[in-house]
């Protein structure tokens, strides 16, 4: 079994918060709250990541949003629903590749990927 985990950005002071995630509706002020770890920390709904399951080459956990470099190209971790399972979204090439290919298999995220960053902290490698 693979660990259910997600991380999303704090309204309070903007650090990453990672664990269980929730979504609540107050009907007393029509209040929405999006939380991680129960009503501990409230974050924004847009920056909530699933973990994937899966290491990048150096062992980190690589969440949904995350940007990696895979060598010669640049991706974005995204969830595929017509396949229902996890995907990349090409960025850009990073060189002159030997041969053209836009994606790279989850699978071999562990050999060739590197998270460089995420679409929340850093959209410029976008």
């Amino acid at each position: 079994m693979r660990e259910i985990l997600f991380r999303g950005k704090r309204k309070d002071d903007q650090s990453w918060e990672y664990g269980n995630y929730s979504h609540y509706c107050f009907s007393s002020d029509m209040h929405i709250g999006h939380y991680i770890n129960g009503f501990e920390y409230e974050v924004y709904p847009e920056s909530v990541g699933q973990y994937t399951g899966l290491p990048d080459c150096l062992g980190n956990k690589v969440f949904e949003g995350d940007i990696l470099d895979c060598g010669d190209r640049i991706v974005k971790v995204v969830w595929n629903l017509n396949c229902g399972t996890w995907d990349c979204d090409f960025i850009r090439y990073t060189n002159q590749p030997l041969f053209h290919s836009n994606g790279i298999a989850p699978v071999e995220w562990k050999y060739r990927a590197k998270i460089i960053g995420n679409i929340f902290d850093n959209p410029e490698l976008l």
